[in-house]
């Protein structure tokens, strides 16, 4: 179920939109607004990858992350990170569990100390032949969320990647 009055654009288009974006906070925050929109999500966090590890970026007005979130996010991404170069080859982007029916839900689905569920997506794409890690999206799961077309990942991260944002070497979490 998609956010009331969202309209869905083209991914050409989303791109130039956050890359006229001002400021990291500003494609941060449009970032997360057209992710809980495409998908349904009422509500998320999104985290970035930087120097010192993973910080976030935005969210959807809720205030600021729970160390359980961040914890989680920072694990997720851990185990992103993990994964042998070789495997990237035939990576696939993190996709809610119904449309990736291999992948069972608890592996897609976290649930928070105060009861809140979130399903992780993974925002990484290719660049120069290498897998490069942006950020992670946490967005709460509601009774039915639509999947993320792999087109608006690859976008959101390119355009983090352009504005210099982003760390352009896939770096490890202390």
């Amino acid at each position: 179920m998609r956010s009331t009055g969202f309209q869905p654009i083209h991914p050409r288009k989303l791109y130039a939109k956050l890359l006229a974006c001002a400021s990291v906070d500003e494609r941060a925050k449009a970032t997360l607004d057209f992710l809980c929109g495409c998908t349904g999500a009422a509500r998320g966090y999104l985290f970035l990858v930087h120097d010192q590890g993973l910080r976030e970026a935005a969210n959807s007005g809720q205030g600021a992350a729970t160390q359980d979130l961040l914890l989680e996010a920072e694990r997720a991404l851990s185990r992103e990170l993990e994964i042998e170069p070789d495997a990237n080859r035939t990576r696939t982007i993190d996709t809610p569990a119904p449309v990736r029916p291999e992948s069972p839900l608890k592996d897609q689905l976290w649930t928070s100390h105060n009861g809140a569920s979130y399903i992780r997506h993974v925002l990484g794409t290719y660049q120069d032949s290498h897998w490069m890690l942006v950020g992670i999206a946490m967005l709460e799961a509601g009774a039915k969320l639509t999947p993320l077309r792999h087109a608006y990942v690859e976008v959101v991260c390119n355009a983090f990647i352009a504005s210099g944002e982003v760390n352009r070497t896939p770096q490890k979490l202390l």
